[in-house]
């Protein structure tokens, strides 16, 4: 059953160690989403890739298309994650924007780094040996939950993250 949180019970949960798991499409979550949150979009390849990310034993409050929901618990739950659930926001995105600014979803032509900017490439190691972006930083996506000290600690500006789908 999907139960649901307010702003300021996530951001409690969140002090307390969960996760916002964002399960929109990268071009929502680019457009505005929670800080700090993981972005697993809900689609046809959810199943297989999700367990690379999700980590069962965590606790996420979960952001989703509306309307979505339940679909998003169902698929949860055949990776073994729906005790991980501490609730959905309630409102989804909408209810966030007061508190956040929104990011925008920008193409490779469009990006201009400064001298403090990392373009962060999140690709697994075959993608990126085969098109490497010039300049970027290559965490890929499964390691980057535990490496992102070596990213905050250039202290970015602004931090610009390439997939190829988008995640």
């Amino acid at each position: 059953q999907v139960s649901y949180v307010t702003v300021e019970e996530l951001k409690k949960l969140v002090g307390e160690g969960a996760t916002v798991l964002d399960m929109r499409s990268p071009r929502d979550f680019a457009a505005s989403h929670i800080p700090n949150s993981l972005c697993v979009e809900l689609h046809e390849k959810f199943i297989p890739w999700a367990p690379k990310v999700v980590d069962t034993s965590a606790s996420y409050v979960i952001v989703s298309k509306e309307g979505k929901e339940k679909e998003s618990l169902e698929a949860l739950t055949k990776i073994g994650a729906e005790k991980c659930v501490k609730g959905f926001l309630k409102g989804g995105i909408t209810a966030w924007t007061d508190a956040t600014s929104s990011f925008p979803f920008v193409t490779q032509e469009e990006v201009i780094l400064g001298a403090q900017d990392v373009l962060l490439d999140i690709r697994m190691e075959k993608e990126f040996n085969t098109e490497r972006l010039p300049g970027s930083t290559h965490i890929p996506l499964p390691q980057l939950k535990e490496k992102i000290n070596e990213l905050k600690a250039v202290k970015p500006n602004k931090v610009f993250i390439h997939c190829r789908t988008g995640w």
